[in-house]
């Protein structure tokens, strides 16, 4: 977990991002701040599919890999 003034670097999607923040940072919170569709997304998290009840619960850490799905619809 993150702790207060801590930067952290981790892949999201394949793109290396530092995390500089005040506090932690769950994988919900997260999503949100990349404007990620929350209902509508899939995720993997340190190579093992995550389900959505444990993104509240779950938070950063350096080096974590994130891998984020958008279900799309069509017909």
């Amino acid at each position: 977990m993150l702790k207060k003034n801590n930067n952290c670097w981790i892949r999201l999607n394949g793109k290396s991002y530092r995390l500089s923040v005040e506090k932690q940072i769950n994988l919900y919170h997260l999503l949100k701040f990349f404007g990620y569709p929350i209902n509508l997304i899939a995720l993997e998290y340190n190579r093992k599919i995550l389900p959505s009840k444990h993104w509240l619960h779950t938070y950063i850490k350096s080096q974590d890999l994130i891998e984020i799905v958008t279900i799309v619809g069509g017909g």
